[in-house]
């Protein structure tokens, strides 16, 4: 009797550790979720960005940016890629460095168009006017409305469960009094929904600007090594 006793207290605690490990696994409210989020902006020094916007030309083209650097001063990369054939690329690299930048323009693919071909035909760093405002990944952030850490307390938002740089992810809907109640006066962009990974961090931002919704991918928080000079700089 004592021994099938223990059996069953062992079953039960197994299942109580599945059921607890299944709790566990939950993603958390939109509201603890948010507050961490807004946590790792506010206490972050440096990040990597990436979105996709257009050029705004007659017939508009995909531009697809990558940044990465310290959220405060000029320093940091930049690179910039559109597609300039039907399967050629121009990318547009820089560097700022103490106040310094240096740019290198490239091309890649079969199909370049002569005109392309002929106006950047180097692959060299050249030096070039220093960015006039902060940094961008920073001037991106403080141009977006972020809600307060506390201002999704408490919403009735139930996360979606979404494919995130080869695993899960958690995508979360900004409530729109949550999301309208953080803008004030030049503020360019609303926070529609923001995505956190299996760890809680924060890894994308759904955000818009009255016309279009745009997409920010957030990775190696404070991670991001210092720019350096180029080894070669054309003059």
């Amino acid at each position: 009797m004592q021994r099938r006793r223990a059996v069953h207290a062992a079953g039960l605690g197994a299942l109580g550790a599945l059921v607890l490990a299944g709790c566990a696994s939950q993603p958390p409210a939109a509201g603890e979720a948010w507050e961490q989020a807004r946590a790792q902006i506010d206490g972050a020094e440096s990040v990597r960005m990436s979105f996709v916007s257009t050029d705004g030309s007659q017939t508009p083209r995909v531009i697809t940016w990558d940044l990465a650097g310290p959220l405060e001063g000029t320093d940091g990369t930049t690179e910039a890629s559109m597609l300039v054939g039907d399967d050629s690329w121009m990318t547009v690299d820089t560097r700022t460095v103490d106040g310094r930048s240096y740019a290198r323009i490239t091309t890649q693919g079969q199909d370049v168009p002569a005109q392309v071909a002929a106006q950047y035909n180097t692959d060299g760093w050249r030096e070039t006017a220093p960015p006039s405002q902060g940094s961008p990944i920073g001037g991106t952030l403080e141009s977006i409305a972020l809600p307060a850490a506390d201002a999704l307390a408490g919403a009735d938002v139930q996360p979606e469960e979404v494919e995130w740089s080869g695993g899960t992810a958690h995508r979360y809907q900004v409530p729109s009094q949550a999301a309208e109640a953080a803008r004030q006066e030049g503020d360019a962009f609303t926070v529609r929904a923001f995505t956190v990974d299996e760890d809680g961090s924060l890894v994308g931002l759904r955000v818009e600007d009255g016309t279009q919704i745009q997409e920010l991918t957030l990775t190696d928080w404070n991670q991001i090594d210092p720019a350096e000079v180029p080894e070669e700089v054309e003059q």
